[in-house]
């Protein structure tokens, strides 16, 4: 995926691209922003997906 550049899709990828695993040289300014922002992202979704059930299952309780 890194290779196809499309590895800011995959946040596995991100790992990878964080820590320049695969290329020593530092990312760009769009680059960096276009990495916090997918980080920013997947954090939201991932937090939106935990959160969400248990929102569900503590109304069903009570």
């Amino acid at each position: 995926m890194y290779v196809a550049k499309i590895g800011m899709l995959f946040p596995y990828s991100l790992l990878t691209i964080g820590m320049s695993v695969l290329s020593q040289r530092e990312l760009t300014p769009p680059e960096n922003l276009s990495f916090f922002f997918m980080n920013v992202t997947f954090i939201a979704l991932f937090a939106a997906w935990s959160i969400h059930p248990l929102k569900h299952k503590d109304m069903a309780l009570s």
